[in-house]
């Protein structure tokens, strides 16, 4: 939500094109439209985006419930980079391209969906190189409604 509501800012006070440097000298806010990818590559490649955006949706919420054994990090990292990606879908849908206007003037221009994948991903392989997975003997045993034990395939006793 803060993505496309900074976005809705911006397009609404602000000229495509136009820039307009922050006090510190730090930030400059920049409207442009990205049509590509990460740092503006293949700016033809709007379908494959689309469709990205699409696979990396679905995956993290199939994923999701998969992963609560991970924890708490694993969760807001994969809401990070949900969060992000449907931002920039949103606008691959509405506009064909998207919304970016954070400049920092050494750096290609993003959005704040751009800055949620980013730390996201970060995590992500952070606790990847960090963070022992889960033990086997650690994780919950489902449940079996059928009672299929192996008492229950047993059967009555006589």
């Amino acid at each position: 939500m803060l993505d496309q509501i900074t976005k809705a800012a911006i397009m609404d006070t602000m000229s495509l094109g136009q820039s307009l440097e922050l006090p510190g000298g730090f930030l400059a806010l920049t409207y442009i439209h990205n049509s590509g990818g990460a740092f503006g590559l293949f700016p033809q490649g709007g379908p494959f985006f689309l469709a990205t955006a699409v696979v990396v949706v679905v995956g993290i919420l199939w994923a999701l419930p998969r992963l609560e054994h991970w924890g708490s990090w694993t969760a807001i990292a994969c809401a990070l980079i949900l969060g992000g990606t449907l931002g920039n879908l949103i606008d691959r849908l509405r506009f064909g391209s998207v919304v970016d206007f954070l400049d920092l003037g050494w750096w290609p221009i993003f959005n704040v969906a751009d800055s949620g994948i980013s730390v996201g991903i970060c995590v992500l392989l952070l606790q990847a190189l960090f963070v022992r997975p889960p033990e086997e003997s650690a994780r919950p045993v489902p449940h079996d409604p059928l009672g299929s034990s192996s008492s229950a395939q047993a059967g009555p006793e006589a």
